[in-house]
């Protein structure tokens, strides 16, 4: 069976993944978003 020492520093690698995986999905997120206002401004512009 794994020491505590061994089990923390497990907990802290998946943490900190887990923290870089949220950061990296709001970042697609704000892309997404960035792209969908641009299109929408394009259609927009595309009408008038």
């Amino acid at each position: 069976m794994p020491d505590i020492d061994e089990l923390y520093a497990t907990v802290e690698v998946d943490s900190s993944a887990f923290r870089d995986a949220v950061q990296e999905a709001k970042a697609a997120l704000q892309r997404v978003e960035y792209e969908k206002q641009a299109l929408i401004h394009r259609a927009e512009v595309n009408d008038e």
